[in-house]
């Protein structure tokens, strides 16, 4: 898709920016989200992307990160 519409790449990478730098969630949570999408959808390298990012947060081997333990959406 992108590579027919290269400006919708630049525009989505900036939209990710923006909202990375947003600070009203606490950023382990944001990486525990972030798990449990990857799990849901279940893209193994996104599942690798995801637990990297999880340990710089500080979510240890003990805390559920890209597996069914997480909680399911209510």
């Amino acid at each position: 898709m992108y590579a027919y519409a290269p400006r919708l790449l630049l525009g989505y990478g900036a939209f990710e920016k923006a909202t990375a730098k947003e600070h009203h969630v606490d950023e382990r949570l944001k990486a525990l989200a972030e798990t449990k999408a990857a799990a849901i959808v279940n893209c193994e390298f996104c599942c690798d992307i995801a637990s990297s990012i999880a340990r710089e947060a500080g979510i240890t081997e003990a805390q559920p990160a890209c597996a069914s333990a997480l909680p399911r959406e209510r």
